[in-house]
């Protein structure tokens, strides 16, 4: 999880756990750090590199203020570019309780 994650370091501790062997990524857009684990992700999967995006199982969440059917693809859409990814093994509603 990079929840608690010092901002600015969350790349390098991102790489950390993908080089120990860690295979699930959990994110939050309201953490405002999905931008930092991609650049990690950019780094470590795909063509050439030392993982396959099937090899890691990656979830971000819905903000609790984008509960809105309106609001959600857009949302995904957002993680998404932010982690530099084409899909997520899984998109959690955060919280059950959607705020203004």
């Amino acid at each position: 999880g990079t929840w608690k994650s010092t901002p600015g370091q969350v790349k390098q501790e991102e790489l950390a756990a993908l080089d120990c062997g860690y295979k699930h990524n959990d994110c939050a857009a309201v953490y405002s750090k999905e931008q930092e684990v991609g650049e990690a992700l950019a780094l470590r999967l795909g063509p050439g590199k030392a993982l396959r995006h099937e090899d890691v199982f990656l979830t971000s969440k819905l903000c609790n203020t984008q509960h809105h059917p309106d609001y959600v693809e857009t949302a995904c859409s957002k993680s998404l570019i932010h982690l530099g990814l084409e899909y997520l093994a899984l998109y959690l509603v955060y919280w059950p309780t959607a705020f203004q």
